[in-house]
């Protein structure tokens, strides 16, 4: 999807590509290509991983989860991966201003 680069026409210049290259440190990205929606699956597997920060971006993707299943997920994934490394940096990305009348969640 956007974030993976999958969407762009030159994915070097997907958001993540560039902040790697800006602060002149390696990049890895996950993308899941619309698919991306906090399972427990794969909380698992981003635990494993020892990263300088974690950047989540998975509202897009989650639309049409059942009540409450959203923010089940999202605490879920933040246990796990504080359970695995506590200091480890953590940003979720919630809300964006790019078509607020079309994201999934409420702007507030």
């Amino acid at each position: 999807s956007i974030a993976q680069g999958g969407c762009a026409s030159r994915p070097g210049m997907a958001w993540p590509a560039l902040l790697g290259r800006h602060l002149d440190r390696p990049a890895i990205n996950l993308g899941f290509s619309g698919n991306g929606r906090m399972e427990a699956s794969v909380a698992a597997l981003l635990a494993e991983v020892d990263p300088a920060l974690w950047i989540v971006d998975c509202l897009w993707n989650c639309d049409g989860l059942p009540d409450g299943e959203l923010e089940r997920r999202v605490e879920h994934l933040v246990r796990t991966l504080r359970a695995a490394r506590p200091h480890a940096p953590l940003l979720l990305v919630g809300q964006s201003h790019v078509q607020p009348d079309v994201h999934p969640t409420a702007l507030s």
